[in-house]
């Protein structure tokens, strides 16, 4: 590595980092009668979608500003143009997330005793689906743009091309971004830091920013689905009841399946399956 180069690169990360916030506070307190304050334990898909989309404009303006004008990286490098299209690759990246998250909670059901009970009004109740799915695609691009996008294509160019450092430096801070979660434990933590790496090898391979977004709402949205918490996160959707089991090494307790050996399997049977298919930077 050159010294040059990377200290360039954390100067450019860091600004980014400094303009991302810097707007997303000054547009969060102009908007601060729109956010309110989230139920105890239990956040809104309304207040997440308002925060969301303030913090989604905030860094998307620092992308722009530092990624394109000062750093002089194209949109397509920050993975804004996948060769095989946004839509098709963003499809293919919910598919990969939800099918994760899905293997996860029947593994809570099959090997650690979670239950899951609709309601006799689940039906009726569908329609809440809606706005939490635009929430969480809202939350889930936001952490793309800070974990992923300028800082990681940034991280990897001070590493000259090395991506495995990039994704483990990048992952690391993506699992430290959790620590103060509700109920976080250390394999929670560690879970955290697997599915950064996986959600990297997304945004590095040919699916770019698409996938790598649409794998982090897929596996958020599935769980959120059958009402398991996310990261700690209670999103209360009403259509039905889960209930962990009595080991909350396997299934995640009070955290969620990402709090136990559950989420281990799923995802890293997810990265392993986009390694197979193409690997960072790769075709599939």
């Amino acid at each position: 590595m050159k010294p040059r180069v990377v200290a360039r690169s954390i100067a450019l990360i860091l600004l980014y980092a400094l303009v991302g916030s810097g707007v997303a506070y000054v547009l969060t307190k102009a908007a601060r009668s729109l956010l309110g304050a989230p139920p105890h334990l239990v956040v809104t898909p309304r207040y997440l979608f308002t925060a969301s989309v303030l913090l989604v404009v905030a860094f998307a303006l620092a992308t722009w500003l530092v990624g394109v004008v000062l750093a002089r990286w194209s949109w397509a490098d920050l993975g804004w143009a996948p060769r095989r299209g946004f839509l098709r690759e963003g499809g293919r990246g919910v598919m990969l997330g939800g099918g994760a998250a899905f293997l996860a909670v029947l593994l809570t059901i099959l090997v650690a005793g979670a239950t899951i009970e609709f309601r006799p009004e689940w039906s009726e109740e569908f329609r809440a689906a809606g706005p939490l799915a635009l929430a969480l695609l809202a939350a889930a691009l936001v952490e793309e743009l800070v974990f992923r996008g300028f800082p990681l294509r940034q991280t990897t160019y001070a590493f000259e091309g090395a991506r495995w450092p990039a994704i483990l430096l990048l992952s690391g801070a993506f699992g430290a971004a959790h620590l103060w979660n509700e109920h976080a434990t250390p394999l929670g933590i560690v879970n955290i830091v697997l599915a950064g790496a996986w959600l990297s090898v997304s945004f590095l391979s040919v699916g770019g920013m698409a996938l790598a977004w649409g794998v982090h709402f897929g596996w958020n949205f599935g769980l959120a689905l059958l009402d398991t918490p996310v990261s700690g996160l209670a999103l209360g959707l009403p259509m039905v009841v889960y209930h962990a089991g009595p080991h909350a090494w396997l299934d995640g307790g009070a955290f969620g399946p990402e709090g136990g050996l559950v989420a281990t399997v799923a995802m890293g049977l997810g990265l392993a399956a986009l390694l197979v298919g193409e690997g960072p930077g790769g075709e599939a």
